[in-house]
């Protein structure tokens, strides 16, 4: 399922780049393009695609605005990619992210190191809390450079402090 929807994305941003270039005036359909990526999917990943076209730098924006919603499915998008190693997924970034547990792992999958332990199933928001400093310390660990953000802001869900982590974490990602 995963795969498919990365096609997609592949394709209307192939299609869309093709529009915005029009080399010499070449016609082409959304299929011929789906097509043209499906070939070319078996042989690129989404992350080197993500660092090739530099998508680690994307402003923050408006909340409620198309382009919020345009950056939360990228960063879920991003998020279901490394948690699919782990045979998870995430449906929602906000209650995804609630409990710390998913970003976790993640990041673990992200770098290839083991996850520390957390609280799995954290009841109150004190252990919420204590996973999202868990998840602090190890993408500080990491390399990630999570230093302007606080694990209090991150456990609030703050879409400032969300923004920054995932803009921290795929330039990290790009650079790594």
């Amino acid at each position: 399922m995963a795969q498919r929807k990365r096609r997609e994305l592949f394709a209307k941003v192939f299609y869309a780049w093709i529009q915005v270039r029009n080399i010499q005036s070449v016609e082409i359909t959304t299929e011929q393009a789906q097509l043209y990526y499906k070939q070319r999917l078996l042989n690129i990943t989404f992350d080197a695609w993500l660092s090739h076209n530099r998508l680690t730098h994307i402003t923050r924006p408006r909340s409620g605005s198309k382009q919020t919603q345009d950056v939360e499915e990228t960063y879920l998008m991003w998020l279901n990619e490394q948690l699919s190693r782990s045979g998870k997924a995430a449906k929602d970034i906000s209650d995804s992210l609630a409990s710390g547990v998913l970003i976790i792992q993640a990041v673990a999958n992200a770098s290839g190191k083991k996850a520390p332990k957390c609280n799995q199933s954290p009841k109150i928001l004190l252990h919420r809390q204590d996973n999202w400093k868990v998840a602090h310390n190890f993408m500080t660990s990491v390399g990630i450079n999570v230093r302007n953000i606080e694990p209090a802001d991150l456990a609030k869900l703050l879409p400032a402090a969300i923004h920054n982590m995932f803009n921290s974490i795929l330039k990290w990602q790009s650079d790594y």
